[in-house]
């Protein structure tokens, strides 16, 4: 309710404080931050909101800024009466701002009768930083990095993820013992690495390591550091052990920190078992139920449990909240083909040909492969385009991966081999798919096979794969 729009950034980071603050508390289960800002966009009434996420109570409240003071009025209602429980106005100096979070989060576990532990009360009344000047710089930071992770999820906001870095770095120059500005800058670094937006030899993913180590040296209770040290293990180093080691210690930390379940659901697509990726998805959906990135990985692992139908309700999903994400176009037709749903598959196989600059001219031999041969036809062509006229767009670039895929799918046992063979000779190895192939289910007709053995050997997933065949 500030005059200057400009501090937004300061409302919203203490909204986001407050969450990461009940997040502490084991016996409340909180929507995240990305919830919360999707209904705040929309004028729905606090039942709805209670109904549309399957929530009991609705912490309501604003923020007003003016010169040195704030206050922050908070009220807490019960969604499923619409009945107004408790209120209360927090009145603050601006550089006595931190910790007013924590005591918020105390008196709603308080008036919601939540039993805390030691450890509990403790994680909340910490405060990590006595510095006003880097909190002030660390809320900016991390105000552009959600909102470019917020931009993610239509596109992707590199300005924003460098604006941010600018930010967090100034607040580790006010306060070098600030656990969580490190953490924070580490996950800057990974997000505009991992999306392609910085190239590696610039040292982003190092980067990110060093400052996640630093985090945890402050603090070996950051998530957030944890989190990150576990992505960079799985996917900068293919140490997949160790990275499942530091994504548990993210969520056993903070239970609500729903990047760690995601990325933990990922990692289980590669080690199994597939169906503690489901548990984990699920909790993951529960946090976050408007991010459509979590939509499609839903898809995937519904894939991958060979529930096709739900794997195409989940795209749908994934679809609504994002309608231009070619993967998802992938998923309807990978799920459409198994479903024996030819013409639905070969019209998404159409849209992801037109969509690539180079196959568009391409597109009306689609229809016309399924016409002749149908679900069949449509993979024979898909491995005709990859052979001998490839384009940009994965599936349809002549990766080696994707051809073997095909091949698979079709039955073609030789060709298959042949070309995961091929693959693993290649400069870009698809990794994001070829470490799937202990678990991928299109892969079964390969799985006594020795040379596809040794293929599993090469890449380090034998002991998934032989807990996959268990």
């Amino acid at each position: 309710l500030s005059p200057e729009q400009e501090t937004e950034y300061f409302a919203d980071g203490i909204m986001e404080d407050i969450l990461n603050h009940l997040f502490h508390i084991s016996e409340l289960s909180v929507r995240s931050r990305t919830t919360s800002e999707h209904l705040r966009d929309h004028n729905f009434s606090i039942q709805d909101i209670a109904r549309q996420v399957n929530a009991h109570y609705v912490l309501e409240g604003s923020v007003r800024r003016y010169e040195n003071r704030v206050r922050i009025t908070v009220q807490l209602i019960d969604g499923q009466n619409d009945n107004h429980l408790w209120s209360e106005n927090f009145d603050r100096e601006l550089n006595d701002i931190i910790g007013v979070q924590g005591d918020i989060a105390l008196q709603v576990a308080h008036q919601l009768n939540a039993v805390l532990t030691e450890d509990e009360i403790s994680q909340i009344e910490e405060v990590p930083t006595n510095s006003p000047e880097a909190y002030d710089h660390y809320l900016k930071g991390r105000f552009l990095l959600n909102r470019a992770n917020a931009e993610q999820r239509a596109d992707f906001d590199k300005e924003g993820l460098l604006g941010s870095i600018q930010y967090f770095n100034k607040a580790i120059a006010a306060d070098n013992s600030f656990a969580e500005a490190y953490a924070g800058l580490a996950n800057a670094y990974f997000n505009i690495t991992a999306w392609g937006l910085l190239p590696p030899q610039e040292g982003g993913f190092q980067k990110a390591g060093e400052l996640s180590m630093k985090a945890l040296e402050i603090n070996p209770g950051c998530a957030e550091a944890h989190a990150v040290k576990g992505a960079l293990h799985i996917w900068g180093e293919r140490r997949f052990e160790e990275g499942g080691k530091e994504l548990r210690n993210a969520i056993q930390f903070n239970s609500n920190f729903s990047p760690a379940h995601q990325w933990y659901a990922q990692l289980l697509m590669i080690t199994g078992p597939i169906a503690e990726a489901r548990i984990h998805m699920d909790r993951a959906l529960e946090i976050e139920p408007y991010y459509w990135v979590l939509h499609n990985l839903d898809a995937w692992i519904y894939y991958f449990e060979e529930k096709y139908d739900k794997a195409v309700d989940a795209s749908h999903l994934a679809r609504e909240l994002k309608s231009d994400f070619i993967t998802t176009n992938w998923l309807f037709f990978l799920n459409y083909a198994k479903l024996g749903e030819g013409e639905k598959a070969a019209k998404e196989l159409q849209t992801i040909v037109r969509a690539d600059p180079i196959t568009s001219q391409y597109a009306g031999e689609v229809m016309n492969s399924y016409y002749k041969s149908g679900i069949e036809g449509l993979f024979t062509w898909l491995i005709d385009l990859n052979t001998n006229k490839p384009g940009v767009s994965q599936g349809l670039n002549g990766q080696p991966y994707y051809i073997a895929w095909w091949n698979a799918l079709l039955g073609n046992t030789e060709e298959s081999i042949h070309w995961l063979n091929r693959n693993l000779e290649a400069r870009y190895k698809a990794y994001h798919y070829f470490n799937l192939i202990a678990l991928n289910p299109d892969f079964d007709l390969l799985r006594s096979d020795p040379r596809f053995l040794s293929i599993i050997d090469q890449i380090g997933l034998t002991p998934y794969h032989t807990r996959a065949a268990k």
